[in-house]
């Protein structure tokens, strides 16, 4: 998870860790959330897309893909 307006993590930066795990062949996604800033701050007035809500969803479907569902 990386916001475009990030000055503190520069979004290349989380780009570039994702190529080099696909290259050594590890499940990554990056989802990357426009107009948010570090810690998924909205950077200026405008809403940040996808909102939290769909983030939260990304991230918990990330995980039940790679290891399963709880209590299963």
């Amino acid at each position: 998870i990386q916001g475009t307006a990030d000055q503190i993590v520069p979004p290349s930066q989380s780009v570039e860790l994702v190529r080099r795990l696909t290259a050594a062949q590890d499940q990554v996604k990056l989802v990357m959330v426009q107009g948010a800033s570090h810690g998924l701050a909205p950077a200026g007035s405008a809403e940040i897309t996808p909102d939290l809500a769909t983030v939260g969803s990304e991230v918990a479907s990330f995980f039940f893909t790679q290891l399963g569902q709880p209590g299963r």
